[in-house]
């Protein structure tokens, strides 16, 4: 049950300048911040908005992730071969198809 509470304007005040300083929306601060456990730390769902948040605003950042995710899917297609012992078919299309995989997890995590 939510409960409504009423929030002056120093309050709301101090409150953006937080948010400003962290480069996040207001709203997106104040979730984070009524959300966190009793001891201060950070759950799940906060961790993750903020990561979508960030993905969403700053283009190099996400690429970032969509080269590490790309690198990872190749890393385990050659290892996947190795571990068997057999010759890795030709992958001439591997970059682009692991480049694919990682844009298409990313759009699925920030939709």
């Amino acid at each position: 049950m939510r409960k409504e509470v009423k929030i002056s304007e120093t309050t709301i005040k101090k409150l953006q300048a937080k948010a400003d300083k962290m480069g996040v929306p207001l709203k997106v601060y104040m979730e984070n911040t009524l959300t966190q456990h009793a001891n201060g730390g950070v759950i799940l769902k906060e961790a993750v908005d903020r990561l979508v948040y960030e993905l969403k605003k700053d283009a190099s950042y996400r690429y970032g992730w969509q080269a590490n995710i790309a690198m990872s899917f190749q890393d385990n297609f050659r290892w996947f071969f190795e571990k068997r012992k057999e010759k890795m078919p030709a992958s001439e299309h591997l970059h682009e198809i692991s480049n694919n995989a990682a844009k298409y997890f990313l759009d699925l995590l920030i939709k």
